[in-house]
């Protein structure tokens, strides 16, 4: 069993049109897997990808190799928005990878006052 968060330190948006991820390092083995769009964060010397997959593509499982320093989740297309939201908007967020329970793999903000920073100041009273 191995557990990884890490702090985000960057992040990289890659929006195409229907990519075939084939026998690639992301989804091995699978070639019915078709993606839409990816996001990889980055912290340290770690990776995790979550993977927007296109209407009709067939789902990997989610991994967390610790060998290889990298994770990552499948979801569908329409889901991209609030994560790349919460990725330009929220600092600091962390990385959380689970190589037995992989599906918990995801990104999460730090706690913050209830209302810190969601309008700009020159809306407030």
């Amino acid at each position: 069993m191995a557990i990884k968060s890490f702090e985000i330190e960057s992040y990289g948006v890659h929006l195409t049109d229907s990519l075939d991820l084939g026998s690639g390092l992301i989804a091995a083995g699978a070639t019915s897997v078709r993606m839409r769009g990816a996001v990889a964060c980055k912290g340290g010397d770690h990776v995790f990808f979550m993977i927007f997959l296109a209407p009709g593509s067939s789902v990997p499982e989610a991994f967390y190799r610790p060998a290889d320093k990298l994770g990552a989740i499948f979801l569908p297309f329409g889901d991209i928005a609030p994560y790349v939201d919460l990725l330009r908007n929220e600092k600091p967020l962390t990385a959380y990878l689970d190589s037995d329970n992989p599906w918990r793999n995801g990104i999460f903000s730090a706690l913050e006052p209830v209302g810190e920073g969601e309008l700009p100041s020159a809306l407030l009273p």
